[in-house]
């Protein structure tokens, strides 16, 4: 069963290996115009304008992120929705400054003047503009090699799925555990945690969670955790997006052996996606984590960190590591466990 986990890893390393090399892609034509305050002239394709950053596409550049602050004027040769913060929709043709306004220009209607902070969205997809959804997903197959309540080398099967429409979203994340222990099999390891989110205002969002778990190796018969929680958007553009939520929380915990537990304090999450220079490998980190602010003062972390390489049709690769501490674990469990994992997965 080793030998044959390792030529897996070594096979998959070798893939990823392969596809750094050959990861590109080509920028669309260029079609919109935009000037910049200091004079300067760029042509390419407006993807995308959300809080303080304009994507543009470009021929000769690749994709920009211009400051939206010292962008004077925008041209664009098809009529293009934005999104005001009163949830209206223009067609628009044209954006230009004027003093501490903004004008916007259609192809059928006279200039309206706005602030600019009434802008929301350029070109924003459909499932912003309430007109359908978005389903988004990924699921991975993983080799682990996980050292602290077990000694073993494991299969992992981890599911994301993501629901979004206007300014609702809908996560869910799953991971089912399959491991062999001296020829036996075990399958008691899993979690599943869902989180709702709505937007309020700007990078502001309100969200609330439910995590479900189970550990039979560190003696978890059950646990979930639920809470509500108040999100603040840092970044969010192409190629680097890091949300921070934090709320209050309660935990309710039962053992195979030790006695049943409660706790309640303040928790939090962060998410931090990062495309890193030559745009084919992403940094990611993931963290949940509790501090309990009853009398058994529980400290609990979870966090996901890794690398993640496209591959060709969907699919990808990833080399992550995860640590999960709990400062009040089950009878014989250790504090602390640490897990290595090869991902190849698919994403849609």
């Amino acid at each position: 069963m080793a030998g044959r986990q390792s030529s897996l890893l070594a096979l998959l390393a070798a893939a990823l290996w392969l596809a750094a090399g050959t990861a590109s892609g080509a920028p669309a034509a260029a079609t919109d115009t935009v000037l910049m305050r200091n004079g300067d002239r760029l042509s390419g394709r407006v993807l995308r304008q959300v809080g303080n950053r304009l994507t543009l596409e470009t021929t000769y550049a690749g994709t920009l992120e211009l400051d939206w602050a010292e962008v004077d004027e925008v041209q664009l040769t098809a009529p293009t929705p934005v999104l005001l913060a009163d949830e209206h929709v223009l067609a628009v043709t044209g954006l230009v400054r004027d003093d501490h306004d903004l004008l916007l220009s259609g192809p059928a209607a006279a200039p309206l003047r706005v602030a600019p902070e009434q802008v929301q969205r350029v070109a924003p997809p459909d499932w912003e503009l309430g007109r359908g959804h978005h389903l988004g997903g990924a699921v991975h197959l993983a080799l682990t090699d996980e050292r602290g309540n077990t000694d073993n080398n494991d299969l992992l099967l981890d599911l994301r799925l993501d629901y979004r429409r206007q300014r609702q979203r809908l996560e869910m994340l799953g991971e089912l555990q399959y491991e062999t222990s001296r020829g036996e099999k075990l399958t008691d390891k899993w979690s599943l945690f869902n989180r709702y989110s709505h937007d309020i205002h700007g990078p502001w969002y309100g969200a609330a969670w439910l995590r479900l778990s189970k550990d039979r190796d560190a003696d978890l018969r059950f646990r979930y955790l639920v809470g509500p929680a108040l999100g603040y958007r840092l970044l969010e553009r192409p190629g680097q997006q890091l949300a921070a939520e934090v709320g209050p929380v309660y935990i309710n915990e039962t053992y195979y052996r030790a006695p049943s537990t409660e706790h309640w304090g303040p928790g939090w999450s962060i998410e931090y996606d990062q495309l890193l220079p030559g745009e084919h490998l992403t940094f990611y980190h993931r963290q949940l984590g509790f501090v309990g602010a009853d009398s058994n003062n529980m400290t609990l972390w979870l966090s996901w960190t890794g690398l993640q390489l496209p591959l060709a049709g969907g699919f990808t690769g990833s080399l992550e590591y995860q640590f999960e501490y709990d400062s009040e674990p089950g009878q014989d469990a250790r504090t602390s466990d640490a897990t290595l994992r090869l991902k190849l997965g698919y994403q849609w």
